[in-house]
């Protein structure tokens, strides 16, 4: 998605957010329980979480993604099992404690740092930039929110230290916990995590509550009111979607910037007092809300080139990963996330014509080179890059390949256009999951694994040739990037191989293709790569050149035959 959409979504984040911090005051302030303490708000909260969880199961079960037992046993599970436990127990506790000992002045204050804590911590342990900008936005942002919620405080609390030292601890678990939660969706999807997250949390609050304050009668006095109660589950819905969203932003867009824009709670928040709760909006609550919004602003602006990791930096990443010791690969895996290869996508629904009379019989992506089938080679290739998710597009003898569906992480897609249009009509059918993704042609031999977990750009396989061929030969700048590409030549390098699609070259590809592909049927005609060629402003691939002898295409019987003299007495049953 592109980044002002993802920037949306954090927004839209906030504001449910801010709907629920509405309807949970609404409903806390209607409990009748005097002298409650610190027992009211661990019982709404616990309904609330419960009741997100809830939510989420049952979305997720719908769906038939809901593979939690796996998730939470998992590495990547142990990471949100941590982060849930900081945010949601150990940190609504110490936000009530603080509230309780301290007064809600301090304890507002303190834990409103939560986001500076945030991202240094992503700085520290995920290495997220942080540039002057967005830290100025930041503070900004904090500032506002303490603006806000501040009243004179209250001098007779007791227990001032002990009760700002617990506010100051709920800052640290609500900062720490999306930086474990952003460590964890490295390998877990925003659903499934934040499922997790709420499950443990509602569990745990539930239990807490049942336990420190036995015979206490709250959970019966909230179910004695149904209103109340119902408010309260709706609150908790209202919650999960806007966790969902939260965690599914800071994962896109990182820490600052999700975190800022589930910032606008606050300007949501009195928006929602003033308008329903007959609330009024002083002259303190508007400054607080412009300064959330202009601190907002001032972390969100698109990221410049300067805001993204060097590539000397991605190195050393990918070093570690590679050698480093289980600590190193861990803070490597975190760093390097935004560049993970998600998926692949192998072409083989062509004929293959020049080599007919081989393909009569057999399609190309299924001829067995030096003892190997051409399409198994390059699935165990990727997976051995830890690349499991692989989409096969099919056409042409479309049930020879059958059998690789078998497979539950190999998606056979079929093109019933292939005898009609051009390899436009193969990408046609996978825009919706392009990604960080390879594009491969099946009937290619690699010599050496091409294929890595983590790539830094978008790019298109290259190799040089010197005698004259009808290729696709590139022209580059100082950085690489293709600039310009001509069919035929010599003395030059030339497309050939596989191609990386970053994530936001996916999707500007996806915007251009599908409205070109529905709109122009000239474009159904022409390569993928021709299509690419009349976007070359902006499209952004780079070329990344191979060394002679580790890509090869087999365009006719003979090519086979000189790179495997044993083809034809061997056969490709």
């Amino acid at each position: 998605m592109r980044y002002s959409l993802w920037l949306l979504l954090g927004v839209i984040s906030g504001f449910l957010w801010g709907c629920n911090n509405y309807l949970y005051d609404v409903g806390a302030r209607s409990v009748s329980i005097e002298d409650a303490g610190i027992l009211l708000p661990l019982a709404c909260t616990a309904v609330n979480d419960v009741s997100a969880a809830v939510f989420l199961l049952v979305v997720n079960g719908l769906r038939g993604v809901l593979h939690l037992i796996h998730t939470v046993y998992s590495r990547s599970g142990a990471f949100l099992c941590m982060g849930a436990l900081l945010g949601g127990p150990l940190g609504q506790v110490s936000y009530c404690l603080g509230i309780l000992w301290a007064g809600p002045t301090y304890a507002l204050a303190l834990s409103a740092l939560y986001p500076v804590i945030g991202c240094i911590l992503a700085r520290v342990f995920l290495h997220q930039r942080m540039t002057v900008r967005m830290s100025v936005g930041i503070v900004l942002a904090v500032a506002g929110a303490i603006i806000t919620g501040f009243s004179p405080p209250d001098f007779t609390a007791h227990l001032l230290l002990p009760g700002m030292l617990c506010a100051l601890l709920a800052a640290f678990c609500w900062g720490s916990e999306i930086v474990l939660a952003v460590r964890g969706m490295d390998e877990i999807e925003p659903d499934l995590a934040i499922t997790v997250r709420e499950s443990i949390s509602g569990a745990v609050l539930f239990v807490m509550t049942i336990v420190l304050f036995p015979g206490s009668g709250t959970f019966q006095v909230l179910s004695a009111e149904p209103m109340v109660l119902g408010t309260l589950v709706v609150a908790g819905i209202v919650a999960g979607i806007s966790y969902f969203l939260w965690y599914a932003v800071n994962r896109a867009i990182g820490c600052a910037r999700g975190m800022a824009s589930n910032a606008t709670y606050i300007i949501w928040g009195v928006l929602l007092h003033w308008g329903l709760g007959g609330g009024v909006l002083s002259g303190q609550l508007i400054l607080g809300c412009v300064l959330v919004f202009i601190g907002v602003l001032l972390v969100s602006l698109y990221p410049r080139s300067g805001d993204i990791m060097t590539y000397e930096a991605f190195q050393n990443f990918c070093a570690q990963y590679r050698k480093g010791d289980a600590e190193q690969q861990e803070r490597a895996k975190g760093a390097l996330a935004p560049y993970r290869v998600k998926n692949a996508v192998l072409m083989a629904a062509g004929y293959g014509s020049r080599l007919a009379p081989i393909t009569d019989k057999i399609p190309k992506g299924l001829l067995r080179i030096r003892g190997e089938v051409l399409v198994e080679r390059q699935i165990a290739q990727l997976r051995s890059a830890g690349i499991d998710e692989i989409f096969l597009i099919v056409g042409y003898r479309k049930e020879q390949f059958a059998y690789l569906g078998t497979d539950p992480h190999i998606h056979i897609v079929k093109n019933p256009d292939y005898r009609r249009f051009n390899n436009t009509s193969s990408l046609y059918r996978v825009l919706d999951i392009l990604d960080n993704t390879y594009i491969c042609s099946a009937d290619n031999y690699f010599t050496e694994n091409v294929f890595a977990p983590y790539v830094y750009r978008s790019y298109y396989a290259a190799v040089y040739g010197e005698e004259p061929t009808g290729e696709y030969y590139l022209s580059v700048d100082t950085d690489g990037r293709i600039v310009d590409v001509q069919i035929g030549g010599a003395h030059g390098w030339y497309m050939m191989g596989h191609v990386y699609f970053s994530q936001s070259f996916s999707e500007k590809f996806r915007t251009l293709l599908r409205h070109s592909y529905e709109t122009d049927a000239a474009v159904r005609e022409i390569l993928w790569e021709q299509f690419y060629m009349r976007h070359l402003d902006e499209l952004v691939l780079y070329r990344k050149c191979y060394s002679d002898n580790v890509i090869y295409e087999f365009d006719t019987p003979a090519d086979i035959l000189a790179f495997d003299p044993d083809f034809a007495v061997r056969g490709h049953e």
